[in-house]
């Protein structure tokens, strides 16, 4: 897997795969959702479970390369 485009929220792959990005901007979802205006971030907090159900759900070796290639893509 080869990041395409790494933004605030998300990463995309060469596999046309989009995951959530960890960091910050996540960071400050959770904030919102906790004690600001969980409206305001609800589609990036949805699609952040969508992605750790997807993670939970694949098989340990195909889960272990994601998060492998999510680091290596946000890591400068």
């Amino acid at each position: 897997m080869k990041p395409k485009r790494v933004r605030d929220y998300y990463v995309t792959f060469d596999d046309n795969t989009c995951w959530v990005r960890p960091g910050e901007a996540l960071d400050e979802v959770n904030w919102q959702l906790r004690y600001g205006d969980p409206v305001k971030v609800r589609m990036i907090a949805a699609s952040a479970v969508s992605c750790l159900t997807a993670l939970i759900n694949l098989p340990r070796r195909r889960r272990d390369e994601v998060i492998a290639a999510i680091r290596k893509a946000v890591t400068p």
